[in-house]
C-alpha cells in the first residue's frame, strides 16, 4: 500500500480504495508473467523440436513439460504426425528397400511423369509423355486430373501453349490430330 499515505486523517474507504487498486494491478502484473511463461515455454518446446528435427510449429500441439525428455519422448509417442528429418530418411530408406518392383503400366508411368513435370512448374520443363498418341483420348481419369492441375499452372500465352507441346500433352502442329 504504497500508493497511499497513512496519516490521522485517512479513513477505512482510502484503504479500501488502495487495497483494490494494488489487487487489480497484482493480477495484471500475475497474468503478464503467466503469459510470458507460456511464451518461453512454447519457444523452448519449439527449440527442442527444431533441434531433433521435428516441425517447431508442432510445439502448439504440445501440452507436457518444456524439458528435453519429456518433449522427446512425446516426439516419439506421435512421430507419425510430426516426423522428424532421421524418422523422414528412414522411413523413404525402407520403403525404397521394400517397394522394388518395376512398374511398366503406361498410365501409371505417364501419372508419375506428370506429376515430376508439375513438380518443377515455373522451372526448367521435362519432355514426357501420356503413353498415348498426341491428340487421342486418355481414359485415366487420375491421369486426366492431374493433367488439369499441371494445365491450371501454366499460363494461356503462346510459350504456355509450347511447354505443353514439350510435356507431350498437345501436339507440336495442332492440325496434325
Amino acid at each position: 500500500m504504497a500508493d497511499i499515505e497513512i496519516t490521522e486523517e485517512t479513513t477505512p474507504g482510502d484503504l479500501r480504495k488502495a487495497y483494490e487498486k494494488q489487487k487489480q494491478a497484482r493480477e495484471a502484473a500475475e497474468q503478464r508473467l503467466r503469459e510470458l511463461e507460456a511464451k518461453e515455454r512454447q519457444a523452448t518446446v519449439a527449440d527442442i523440436l527444431k533441434a531433433k528435427g521435428a516441425p517447431a510449429k508442432a510445439a502448439k500441439f504440445y501440452s507436457g513439460e518444456a524439458d528435453e525428455a519429456s518433449v522427446v519422448a512425446w516426439l516419439k509417442e506421435n512421430e507419425e504426425l510430426f516426423p522428424t528429418s532421421t524418422t523422414t530418411e528412414t522411413t523413404n530408406a525402407q520403403k525404397a528397400a521394400t517397394t522394388t518392383q518395376v512398374v511398366t503400366d503406361p498410365n501409371v508411368l505417364a501419372a508419375q511423369r506428370l506429376a515430376e513435370a508439375t513438380a518443377n512448374v515455373g522451372q526448367e520443363q521435362q519432355v514426357f509423355s501420356t503413353g498415348t498418341t498426341a491428340g487421342a483420348p486418355i481414359t485415366d481419369t487420375a491421369l486426366v486430373e492431374q493433367m488439369m492441375i499441371a494445365m491450371k499452372n501454366i499460363p494461356d500465352t503462346p510459350q504456355g501453349y509450347e511447354q505443353l507441346v514439350k510435356m507431350g500433352l498437345f501436339p507440336a502442329n495442332p492440325n496434325q490430330v
